[in-house]
């Protein structure tokens, strides 16, 4: 089933506000969510324990094929690292430790789904150095 353009946003505005709520009980702070600039959008941006995390959440219903993270690409890391260094430019930030994450929700029902947190998605990635 192809899905709108609404219904994706009300999807992925569903995902990021699950997403918001577990991070806040894992002792993030949520800073800004959906921050957009030329390059593009930032999800969520937090801090814990003095470092910086720019946050890009995946979401997918129960029935659609393949991992959230999947749709993460070369194109898409990029992105949110230019937004990110942009975002670190207007905020006058500078020896900050920075990380980037991934966050997959799968939901299954109104209140069932399944969270995954995936840390430092850009180090990791062999195609950003």
């Amino acid at each position: 089933i192809n899905m709108s353009k609404h219904e994706n946003k009300i999807k992925g505005n569903l995902g990021e506000n699950i997403a918001c709520e577990y991070l806040e009980k894992d002792g993030y702070r949520i800073i800004t969510r959906n921050f957009n600039c030329f390059y593009g959008e930032i999800d969520i941006i937090a801090i814990k324990n003095s470092e910086l995390i720019f946050i890009e959440v995946k979401t997918r219903c129960q029935n659609e094929y393949g991992q959230p993270i999947e749709a993460i690409n070369f194109e898409k890391l990029k992105h949110l690292y230019n937004s990110a260094s942009y975002f670190m430019h207007k905020q006058h930030l500078s020896n900050v430790n920075v990380r980037f994450d991934a966050i997959e929700v799968v939901v299954f029902g109104s209140h069932d789904y399944k969270i995954k947190h995936t840390q430092n998605i850009i180090t990791e990635n062999p195609n950003m150095r």
